[in-house]
Formats: C-alpha cells, sequence, structure tokens
C-alpha cells in the first residue's frame, strides 16, 4: 500500500503544476487583455485635440507677406498670406485693355463729330426759323397791302358804277355822249380786273402763309425758297449715319470691356492670391515662411477650429468594438476636478488609427497594438478662447465595464 502511494505522488504532483501553470496563463491572458483598459481607467493618457486644416497656395508664386504666425488667430480679414507671382503673363491683358483704348477713342471721335453735326443742324433749324419768320412777316405785310387797296377799289368801284349808272341814264334821254358811257364803263371794267388780281394777291399769300406753317415755305414763283433745307437734308442723313455707326461702336466697346474685365480678372487669380483661413482659427504651424517660392496647393499654414475641440482616446480593439456613435462618456482635463460630458464620433481598430497628419494633438497613452476612439467634447466659450489642443485627460465609459470587455473577448 504504501508503494501504490508513493508510485501515485509525482503524477498528482505533476497534474497540479499543470493546473497552476493552466491558471497562471490564463491570469496573464487576462491581464493582457485588460491593461490598456485598466490604464485608460486609472491614467490620464487621452489628450484633447483638434482637426488640423491646411492653408495651400493657390496660385504658382512667391510669399510677399505673413500676416500671422504661430498662435495668433485669424482676424476678420480672415488672411493668412498674400502670394504674388512677378512672372504672370500679362499680355492677354495688355491686349485687351489695348482694344478697349482704341474702342473708347472711337466713340469719342464719333461722339464729337455727331455734337458738331447736331450743331450745325440746330444753326441750320434756327436759320430757317428766321427766315420763316422773316417770309411771313412779309406775307402777312402784302395781305394786308392787298386787303387794304382792295378796300379802296371797292370805294371807287361804287363811285364808279353809280357815275356809269348816271350816264347811261342821261344816254337814254340823249343828254350825255356814248363815248362818255363807254369810257364810264371801261373805268368799271378796270377796277373789276384790278380788284379781282388784288384778291388772287390775297389768296396766293395767305396760301404761302399757311405753307410756312406747315412747313414748306413757296416763293412767288411757287419754287423753294431753300435757305439751307436742302443741306439740312444731307445733314440729317449723316446725322442718322453717324447715330448708327456710334451705336455699333459703343457696342463695340461694351464688348471690349468685358472682355478686358475678363482678362483682369484672369490676370489676378494668377498673379496674386491669398491664403486663408476663417476668421478666429487658430493658426497652428506656419509650413512655408515669406519669400519662399511654392506651387499651387503647396502647404503654407496650418490651422484649427478651436470651436470643435475633440479628445483621442486610446482603447484597445475590444473596446473600440464596444463603443458605439453617440455613446456618452466623462472626461476630466489635467488640473481640473470637474466632469466634463464627450459623445463618441468615431473608432479606429489598431491598424487605422487617425495620426499626426489630421489630429493636432495624439494621446500619450497610444502605443502598437492600441485602437482609438475619437470624442466629440462639450465646451464653453472659455474652452474656445483657451483653445487646450494636447492638455491630457482621462475618459471613462460607463456603458462599458471591466466584464463587458471580458466578455467580448472571450465571446461568450
Amino acid at each position: 500500500m504504501a508503494g501504490e502511494a508513493a508510485a501515485e505522488r509525482p503524477g498528482g504532483r505533476w497534474s497540479r503544476w499543470l493546473w497552476r501553470l493552466g491558471l497562471l496563463l490564463l491570469l496573464g491572458y487576462i491581464a493582457w487583455i485588460l491593461t490598456p483598459y485598466l490604464r485608460s481607467v486609472i491614467v490620464r493618457d487621452a489628450a484633447v485635440t483638434a482637426r488640423i486644416h491646411v492653408a495651400t497656395a493657390p496660385l504658382r508664386g512667391t510669399i510677399h507677406d505673413l500676416a500671422v504666425s504661430i498662435g495668433e488667430r485669424a482676424g476678420a480679414d480672415r488672411l493668412i498670406a498674400t502670394i504674388r507671382n512677378p512672372v504672370a503673363d500679362r499680355s492677354a491683358l495688355a491686349q485687351a485693355e489695348a482694344r478697349v483704348a482704341v474702342a473708347e477713342a472711337n466713340v469719342a471721335d464719333l461722339q464729337a463729330e455727331l455734337d458738331e453735326l447736331r450743331r450745325l443742324d440746330a444753326e441750320l433749324q434756327d436759320r430757317f426759323t428766321r427766315h420763316a419768320e422773316l417770309f411771313t412777316r412779309d406775307l402777312e405785310s402784302i395781305v394786308e397791302g392787298a386787303r387794304a387797296e382792295l378796300t379802296l377799289i371797292g370805294q371807287r368801284l361804287a363811285l364808279v358804277r353809280s357815275m356809269t349808272e348816271r350816264k347811261e341814264a342821261l344816254g337814254r334821254t340823249g343828254t350825255a355822249s356814248q363815248s362818255a358811257i363807254d369810257e364810264a364803263r371801261l373805268q368799271l371794267l378796270e377796277l373789276e380786273l384790278l380788284q379781282a388780281e388784288q384778291e388772287t394777291v390775297v389768296a396766293r399769300a395767305e396760301l404761302r402763309l399757311r405753307a410756312i406753317a406747315d412747313g414748306m415755305p413757296l416763293l412767288e414763283n411757287g419754287n423753294d425758297p431753300d435757305w439751307g433745307l436742302r443741306s439740312r437734308t444731307t445733314l440729317r442723313l449723316e446725322l442718322a449715319r453717324l447715330a448708327g455707326g456710334l451705336a455699333d461702336a459703343t457696342a463695340s466697346l461694351a464688348e471690349a470691356r468685358a472682355v478686358a474685365a475678363a482678362a483682369r480678372e484672369t490676370f489676378d487669380q494668377v498673379s496674386t492670391g491669398t491664403v486663408t483661413a476663417p476668421p478666429g482659427a487658430m493658426i497652428w504651424s506656419v509650413v512655408t515662411g515669406s519669400g519662399t517660392t511654392v506651387e499651387v496647393g503647396a502647404p503654407v499654414a496650418k490651422w484649427l477650429d478651436c470651436s470643435v475641440l475633440l479628445i483621442d482616446v486610446p482603447v484597445s480593439d475590444v473596446e473600440a468594438a464596444l463603443l458605439r456613435p453617440s455613446m456618452p462618456a466623462e472626461v476630466i482635463l489635467e488640473g481640473e476636478r470637474r466632469v466634463r460630458h464627450a459623445r463618441v464620433l468615431l473608432t479606429r481598430g489598431a491598424a487605422a488609427t487617425i495620426g499626426e497628419a489630421d489630429l493636432a494633438a495624439i494621446a500619450k497613452g497610444r502605443g502598437s497594438g492600441i485602437g482609438q476612439a475619437i470624442l466629440t467634447l462639450e465646451q464653453t466659450e472659455a474652452d474656445t478662447a483657451a483653445c487646450p489642443v494636447g492638455q491630457a485627460a482621462h475618459v471613462d465609459f460607463p456603458e462599458i465595464g471591466l466584464i463587458d470587455i471580458l466578455r467580448a473577448r472571450l465571446g461568450i
């Protein structure tokens, strides 16, 4: 019996050692799983951060002036730097401006010629008006004289007609001779003829007066007195031609100015440019200094939008898998005691973490095989003004505990 007990002891010892070794391996595995979680709970290994925005050069040229330096805020003018290209080709702009100058000179010449012809036309119109006034007065005097003469002729006709009637009465009694009667009748006929002539003079003069009122004066013989009317007709034709030419020249000038404006805009785009950032943005770094020649798209400065602060939290891949967007988190910044609130924005596994190219600060707890959670921090105006990028922080996720991580890792 004693021999059998002695034979069983080595095997029992070996089983206990295997059990202990398995327990140690299990505990080591659990410790390896929980180390990132415990570290994140105990150590403030997270960091306040913000997205990095890169301000690039809009054109090829030399940085003429830097308006801000590292740590400063962009002003209301948004200006970071001015870039100038001293070798920009301005030939197209020069040609467009030359065409504008030629078009302007053409319009000015046509306008001056048109103004001169209009002045001459006004002079001819004034001359025509004055001639018409004098002509009207002359005709009115002729009408007035003819009517006065008609009055006298009428009076004479009455006398001569009375005398003729008396002589004819005497002739019937044999007292007056036939020759006296014929002479009286002849005088009557001459006066009637003279009356008809004067009436014709009045009628023709009144007709010519009406013609003047209609703008068509007539001479005594019925001809056109001209008074520069033909010259004015030719002048009006020339005025119409010049007005059409001026309209075409004005349209050409407008087109030339539009082309010149486009050429100016194009030249400005290739000769001078500005590098900008939103008002209030913090200049994080200046990549290229003043006097440096840059190409299109070359980074000039990096800036942060301090109104959107983030928290970079190192987490294990297991914990990252348990986090969901908008999940709440509690944050305590280094040097503070009060708890701030944050929410999960996104998570990344250890193989695809966001680095310095995108974030201004990286959590100090980041290492090989460690994942990442990015949180949006509920901040105040004081936080925006202070912009505490790079400050350490402790982060806790109330909805995820030690048991949750163990169960997720072991798949139970």
